[in-house]
């Protein structure tokens, strides 16, 4: 139940038994109530200004601003017109809508064959015809596409240099553009990508084999990966000095190397992903063996077994650990 007074007092009252009562008062369009889904109308309910309903689905008629329409057996029969739009729709057979200045569709045995204009109000409107699958295509002043037998055969180009074509997609698509990029894609036996900013994307024998190359703030990011034996990722600032990296042979072994300097390498490594949550909780269950190196003040050492046996070090100073807790200064 909700009561909004105007700026006379006067009170604008709407309530709902959700979902089959609804009703309410305004001192300007009069009062309304509905009982779904036999009889009555609505106001400024689902999206629509005014609704009236005779035994939903049979009947509907509706007023949205200026746009006035009637609907017979929601949603197959519809014919409405006002506020520039006109719509009539016998669903599946025809349907014809037209947006004065902005957009003219029509419809045969939805969704088969369609056509019209759209975007009349920009700078470049696109014309289009579909007979689907069998063909369609869009064109404007700047642009166009086409597709025949989809997935079959597709193609699209502008006025910019960028063209794209498939050929059973997704088996097949060769693309160039702007400022450098081009893709070319046999899936699954490689495909190559290059973008803005000298960065690459390639694979081979989908999903296995990966390599890849993009820009950062800091400099470039390199990969490389073998699922799920090998994984290797390096990062370089922008004179090409390294970073940080972070390689694995799964199961055996992963080396990371910060970009403090600190190092870290560990054997056994059982996943093949990088998670440093489960890895900090549960890695001690199966490492055998594991080095530190490059630590803040150049501390260093390893661990093996967990921390059975294990060897600490600091500038002027060193220490074997027996059992986690057991030290012996050397």
């Amino acid at each position: 139940n909700k009561v909004v007074a105007d700026g006379e007092g006067r009170g604008d009252r709407d309530w709902a038994v959700f979902p089959v009562l609804w009703g309410g008062s305004d001192p300007e369009e009069g009062s309304y109530f509905a009982f779904l889904p036999f009889w009555g109308e609505t106001r400024d309910v689902f999206g629509v200004e005014e609704l009236h309903y005779r035994f939903f689905p049979l009947y509907l008629s509706l007023r949205d601003g200026a746009y006035e329409g009637t609907t017979l057996l929601w949603p197959l029969v519809h014919w409405g017109e006002g506020g520039g739009t006109r719509n009539l729709r016998i669903m599946p057979f025809y349907s014809h809508e037209v947006v004065e200045g902005k957009s003219r569709r029509t419809s045969i045995l939805w969704p088969l064959v369609s056509f019209g204009e759209r975007d009349l109000h920009r700078e470049h409107p696109e014309r289009f015809f579909f007979a689907f699958p069998f063909y369609g295509c869009v064109n404007s002043d700047e642009a166009w596409a086409r597709t025949v037998l989809f997935p079959l055969y597709q193609a699209a180009g502008s006025a910019n240099g960028y063209s794209e074509t498939n050929v059973l997609w997704p088996v097949y698509r060769r693309m160039e553009g702007p400022g450098g990029r081009e893709a070319l894609r046999v899936w699954p036996l490689f495909g190559r990508s290059r973008g803005r900013g000298g960065s690459r994307d390639d694979f081979y024998l989908w999903p296995i084999i990966w390599d890849r190359e993009y820009p950062v703030p800091s400099g470039t990011v390199y990969s490389f990966r073998v699922v799920p034996f090998w994984r290797d990722t390096e990062r370089r600032g922008p004179g090409g000095e390294r970073i940080s990296r972070d390689a694995s042979l799964w199961p055996l072994f992963r080396k990371v190397v910060r970009p403090d300097g600190s190092e870290r390498f560990s054997a056994l490594w059982l996943l093949p992903f990088p998670w440093e949550d489960f890895e900090r909780a549960w890695s001690p269950l199966w490492t055998i063996f594991e080095e530190r190196s490059g630590g803040p003040g150049g501390r260093g050492g390893w661990d093996l077994l967990g921390g059975i046996l294990g060897y600490e070090s600091a500038p002027g100073e060193a220490s074997l650990r027996l059992l986690w807790w057991i030290r012996i200064p050397l």
